[in-house]
């Protein structure tokens, strides 16, 4: 973001877990990597996607987040060995590519979610031996065959019928499956797990009459079209087909006795629910409140009186079976076999055109059934000098589709008009909202703007621009709402010198002309801070002026202060820097000139430096990656108006930012903003009176996530990107306040006797970090130092030659094979004005207020 438009928009947060790995003696020539999974068992992965895990006792692993999680892509076959007991939860979670898996006969508890998300699993095979666990053809089952535990994702075979001896059905037993379109459940069957179909490809469940309750999210987000429950079934849990998209056909048997909040969440392609009752039966259900989207479905009636099939002839029919009283649609019955054999014609061809592929239809003589076949490719439009097809005339219309300089849908091929940097180009756009598009390559990497300013209006009819780059993402764009009335557009975006960007310009009305450039987006690039308080500009440019303010009270130009660096910041003063190159003014962000460290320890130079040293003290710590809970010191909380969240050590988060989600339903509240780095984990524990999902969000991409908490209150995130995470609990409108208890993977830091300077001089490896107490009392922990002993073969064992002590990356410098995880730099300073200033303007954003800093030609300085 820069200061040429900075949009900050804040949603909520969960958090995850980093996986940690160290090496071990097993290693071969063809490892990849290798290491521990627990006390007393290592693994290995090997050149050919081989994990091979060995030892005695059980696998231990973070949630979600094994050990291997780094080599998952590249994981294609699991072995077990002999000696090993238990296989945990998500211990193989994500592995996308593996295949297979071998069980050993040691093995007496295999997790329930332990093959989560593996879509390329096609058998899980076990040891003769084994007294606990069996599979039968490769599918996951207990010893006795009672309980079905795991069916591979990627098994061959569209049907499966469960066999008659199963009565339990293990959570996500079927989850993340690909290859099933039709299951059967027998009646033999009495109980299936959570989640059991989460994520399915699977196209219809028939439920047998064993089962007499929906666990929550049995068909979440998964691609059923058709479900049939019996009417022995009592109970539909809490989110039973949220997400469903693809979900049509949904039949409840008359059984049901209650139904829980949020069964059919985003069921959008369900407009009725058939029910094998009356009206009278179904107001007798208890349903929650927090059912909106069953509330929209249509209820129709199912009598329980048998009609008669459809009668069979070459075609398909039905036999005797349910049908709807109000649609008359056939529900349930089985389809019966066709009599005679379809008596197909010898086809009529029909011939491609421009824009639909050719094809035979043959049609049945007997009852009209047809199919089509040897299908041909649409020959694509020939665009004439005048813009038309030489074929069809017609114009191809696919413009969205043109970004990557060929139509998507037609095949043609487009020679864009190439621009260049400074020049000036006019455009003529001959219909309104289609988009002409031109071409881009700059010759050097950095930030440009898309610019135009002969003739704006103040009507919101000014033209408008989208910037894509050659995979057709879009990288910059400007809806019209301009900062300046002169200008058309003013776009900027960020561009790899030899890449191709393409431009799509368009306009509000018909035969519109305008002019515009690109040219080199002139912008603060480095903004002051209390460590580092200067300013420059984007390409490295000098400015013609900068003048510096003090922004105490009022706007004051301060003399002498004329240079890119402040010369002499006072504690506790408030700055802002004017600079203006080639006529143009831009304003710094505000600079609260508080305490800071201005260097950071490194393995070359292990010392903190303070921009103001008076009455400091110091206190070194040695620093370990572990699991810490998050408090006031390592998060940043939302601040409020009015009472803003707290922390105490007994209940954590409470008392949080009323957001009011929905009116009568239940109250949000915003505990705390977290950073979180890629794969960091975060665990919460709720309590009190909370609704059973968390709401958590990237806040500077506006993206969100709902996670459901465990009936003990729990509930696990991971962070998909580096980015600011927010938390929010939903309050039960008619409850007490809840409270958050949350932990994440971080530094836990154990003070140092002694090591009371600003300089320090490891003796053993590891990593540390000074933490600095002003004269403020306010404080500030340093970056990590990482400290390693390096044999350069001159025996002089303590030479750290080549280690930079990086903590932006702990591998640079580092002459092992012993990969680090990288780690936040440092532990936000909640007590710091600036970041203080910073957040509070990002819960502005969580609240609904949107915060748009303006263009370089803002007249404000902004924080």
């Amino acid at each position: 973001m820069t200061n040429t438009r900075k949009f900050l928009a804040i949603v909520m947060v969960v958090a995850m877990c980093f996986s940690m790995f160290s090496t071990t003696a097993f290693a071969t020539d063809s490892t990849i990597a290798n290491g521990t999974a627990g006390e007393g068992v290592t693994w290995v992965l090997d050149s050919e996607g081989t994990l091979t895990i060995s030892g005695e006792g059980e696998i231990v692993v973070d949630w979600y987040a094994p050990p291997w999680e780094e080599y998952n892509d590249l994981i294609k076959t699991i072995v077990v060995e002999e000696g090993i007991t238990e296989v945990p939860d998500s211990a193989f979670a994500y592995a996308e590519n593996l295949v297979t898996v071998s069980v050993p006969s040691t093995v007496t508890h295999i997790g329930t979610i332990a093959f989560w998300s593996n879509y390329s699993l096609e058998s899980i095979n076990v040891a003769e031996e084994n007294t606990t666990y069996k599979d039968i053809d490769g599918v996951l089952f207990t010893e006795d065959e009672k309980t079905l535990v795991a069916y591979p994702a990627n098994k061959s075979g569209a049907e499966y019928t469960i066999p008659a001896n199963v009565t339990t059905i293990e959570e996500s037993a079927f989850s993340f499956n690909i290859s099933l379109e039709s299951l059967t459940i027998p009646d033999t069957v009495t109980a299936l797990g959570e989640y059991t179909f989460e994520s399915s490809e699977l196209d219809t469940i028939i439920v047998g009459n064993g089962i007499t309750e929906i666990p929550r999210g049995c068909f979440a987000r998964s691609s059923v079209k058709t479900v049939v429950i019996s009417d022995l079934v009592k109970a539909i849990n809490y989110a039973a087909f949220w997400t469903a998209t693809e979900l049509e056909t949904l039949i409840i048997g008359s059984g049901v006795e209650t139904i829980a909040d949020d069964i059919l969440r985003y069921t959008n392609s369900l407009s009725v629910v058939h029910y094998k009752g009356t009206q009278n039966t179904w107001d007798a259900i208890s349903i929650d409140e927090d059912n909106e989207d069953l509330n929209n479905k249509e209820i129709h009636f199912i009598s329980g009186e048998i009609k008669e099939g459809t009668e069979s002839t070459c075609a398909d029919g039905h036999t005797a079976g349910y049908y709807c009283d109000d649609c008359e649609a056939y529900l349930t019955g089985d389809v019966i076999e066709a009599v005679d054999e379809h008596v197909y014609d010898d086809g009529v061809v029909f011939d491609p055109s421009c824009t639909i592929g050719g094809y035979t239809l043959y049609t049945c003589t007997v009852c009209g059934d047809s199919y089509t076949d040897d299908e041909t490719e649409m020959t694509g439009h020939t665009i004439g000098d005048d813009g038309l097809c030489e074929t069809c005339g017609e114009e191809c219309v696919h413009i969205e589709d043109k970004i990557d300089g060929k139509c998507d849908y037609c095949g043609l091929e487009f020679d864009y008009k190439e621009i260049y940097l400074d020049e000036t180009n006019t455009i003529h756009i001959p219909e309104e909202h289609e988009p002409v598009i031109v071409k881009f390559t700059p010759t050097e990497s950095g930030l440009f703007v898309l610019i135009s300013d002969n003739g704006g209006d103040d009507d919101n009819i000014d033209p408008y621009v989208d910037v894509y780059d050659s995979k057709g993402e879009l990288v910059g764009y400007d809806d019209d709402n301009d900062y300046v009335d002169t200008y058309n557009f003013y776009c900027d975006f960020e561009a790899e010198a030899g890449k191709t960007y393409y431009i799509a310009l368009y306009a509000y009305d018909s035969d519109v002309e305008y002019d515009y450039t690109v040219e080199k987006c002139i912008d603060i690039d480095h903004q002051p801070t209390s460590g580092e308080p200067y300013v420059t500009l984007t390409w490295s440019i000098e400015a013609d002026e900068y003048q510096w303010y003090l922004l105490d009270d009022g706007q004051v130009a301060i003399e002498d202060e004329t240079e890119a660096r402040l010369q002499n910041p006072e504690i506790g003063s408030t700055y802002g820097c004017l600079v203006t190159y080639d006529g143009e003014e831009y304003y710094s962000d505000v600079l609260y000139y508080g305490y800071a460290i201005t260097h950071q320890p490194t393995a070359d130079e292990p010392y903190v430096e303070l921009n103001d040293d008076t009455d400091a003290t110091y206190q070194w710590y040695k620093v370990e990656e572990g699991f810490v809970e998050l408090t006031d010191e390592n998060t940043i909380p939302f601040p409020s108006e009015e009472d803003g969240p707290v922390y105490d050590a007994t209940n954590g988060w409470s008392n949080g930012v009323y957001i009011d989600r929905v009116e009568g339903l239940y109250d949000g509240y915003a505990y705390f903003v977290v950073p979180l780095e890629e794969g960091d984990k975060l665990e919460l524990q709720l309590s009190g009176d909370y609704l059973d999902t968390v709401e958590i969000v990237n806040m500077m991409v506006g993206s969100f996530k709902l996670i459901e908490a465990d009936e003990n209150g729990k509930c696990e995130f991971v962070a998909t990107e580096e980015d600011y995470y927010a938390v929010v609990v939903y309050k039960d409108i008619d409850g007490e306040e809840p409270s958050v208890k949350a932990y994440s993977n971080g530094y836990e830091y154990t003070e140092i006797d002694g090591a009371t300077d600003s300089e320090f001089a490891p003796t053993e490896e590891g990593m540390y970090a000074c933490k600095v107490t002003f004269a403020d009392d306010s404080t500030e922990m340093s970056d990590v130092l990482e400290y390693e002993i390096v044999d350069d073969d001159d025996d002089d064992v303590n030479n750290n030659s080549g280690n930079t002590g990086s903590t932006t990356d702990p591998n640079k410098g580092n002459t092992t094979d012993d990969k680090k995880p990288v780690k936040p730099e440092k532990i936000p300073n909640t007590d710091a004005t600036e970041s203080n200033v910073w957040f509070a303007l990002l819960v502005m954003s969580a609240m609904g207020v949107t915060l748009i800093m303006a263009s370089n030609k803002k007249k404000v300085f902004t924080k």
